[in-house]
């Protein structure tokens, strides 16, 4: 599933949480807006790449669909 159906499908589901789709080369840009949302989508290599980003800020949770990128 692509970001942006997951988004469609969080916005179907749950219409009051905020999303924000993270992925792309122009991602950084969006980095200054993230305690601004509900929900942060991304894939894991982008967690793994964007690690020190990531890393400034306080997750409740962190949840990925396994794929073949995702280490076992």
């Amino acid at each position: 599933m692509s970001l942006i159906a997951g988004k469609n499908e969080i916005k179907r589901f749950t219409p009051n949480l905020s999303v924000l789709p993270l992925q792309g080369s122009d991602r950084a840009e969006r980095f200054k807006d993230i305690e601004n949302y509900d929900l942060i989508l991304t894939t894991y290599p982008l967690i793994v790449r964007d690690k020190e980003i990531f890393d400034k800020y306080n997750f409740c949770y962190i949840i990925f669909a396994a794929t073949t990128a995702t280490p076992h």
